[in-house]
């Protein structure tokens, strides 16, 4: 039996003219599949950063190239598997990123893998799981966002939603 599990996911405004850096709409993090990646692989593992901190790794890892040179983002010697991106000079991964209406849908799925080193993207089948939940995300958001923020009602629904599409396991790990 396969499941799908997502350590955190996100909904963040990427920087724009106006504001320039980006802005963390959404977060939640699921404790315990953190525990089960922790437990899985051990020598693969890496804590989640902070809200600001991930949001920040985004903007220079995701969104598209500005006028400057961002090596982390911009460098032809790095290897370009969208929208599974690697975070934190390839600590963080995967990180699925998908970009609708001007917000960036953002999760990091669990790579149920006990071997000490990284899989092949086919290998990992909760990847393209990842990607329907952001595009389910993005759908009950809509296309105007112009004017959402924190505490707007479609990303305040995201909680229940997630809780009844991602419960928690009934078993301690």
């Amino acid at each position: 039996l396969l499941t799908m599990s997502i350590r955190a996911v996100w909904v963040v405004r990427p920087p724009s003219k106006e504001a320039s850096k980006g802005r963390t709409l959404f977060s939640r993090r699921f404790p315990t599949v953190e525990r089960r990646a922790k437990l899985l692989a051990p020598a693969l593992y890496c804590p989640l950063p902070r809200d600001n901190e991930f949001c920040e790794a985004v903007g220079l890892t995701c969104i598209p190239a500005t006028r400057e040179f961002v090596y982390e983002r911009d460098s032809s010697a790095l290897t370009f598997q969208r929208p599974v991106f690697e975070l934190l000079g390839g600590k963080l991964w995967p990180v699925v990123c998908i970009e609708l209406n001007g917000l960036l849908f953002l999760s990091i799925p669990l790579v149920e893998s006990h071997r000490d080193q990284r899989p092949n993207l086919i290998e990992v089948p909760s990847i393209p799981t990842a990607v329907a939940l952001l595009e389910k995300m993005a759908e009950v958001v809509g296309t105007d966002t112009k004017e959402l923020t924190e505490v707007c009602a479609p990303l305040n629904g995201f909680h229940p939603t997630l809780a009844v599409l991602l419960p928690r396991p009934l078993r301690r790990w």
